[in-house]
């Protein structure tokens, strides 16, 4: 639970174009997950927020999710592919491998370790090349022509 940085990912129309994007998770006494997705679409502009709810699906081992957008009308799964011991980093795609994310708890990541775990997504079928480096700092938005 907690707030999870987007540091890269194979982005979905949601997602396209935005910066210093963040999930932010949080356990209901219902058992299911509060799964707010916070954005900007860009530096100068306020934080903006799409709220979803996620539930686990049973005998995963808390690792299939399917989350709701929009009261249901919008629904996809997410894998957790893989954790760090210490939680610092996270690993998620979903099960037909078109999407995937890697998420940290520090917003700024060193170019050596994202592309150390970006190549961790080619054991679980992913095609690395796709995923790209979210902006979560105004000094790694990509050069302008």
């Amino acid at each position: 639970m907690g707030r999870w940085w987007v540091v890269a990912n194979i982005p979905y129309f949601a997602e396209n174009g935005k910066v210093a994007t963040a999930d932010v998770y949080a356990l209901k006494p219902n058992g299911r997950i509060d799964n707010v997705f916070v954005y900007r679409k860009s530096f100068d502009e306020p934080e903006k927020r799409m709220q979803a709810e996620a539930r686990i699906y049973p005998n995963t081992g808390n690792n299939h999710w399917q989350v709701r957008f929009w009261g249901g009308l919008v629904r996809s799964q997410l894998l957790i592919l893989e954790v760090s011991p210490d939680y610092r980093w996270a690993l998620l795609g979903n099960p037909d491998r078109s999407l995937a994310w890697v998420f940290a708890r520090d917003p700024i990541m060193s170019d050596a370790e994202l592309a150390q775990l970006t190549e961790k997504f080619k054991a679980y079928g992913y095609n690395p090349a796709l995923l790209k480096r979210v902006p979560q700092a105004p000094d790694q938005m990509p050069a302008s022509n």
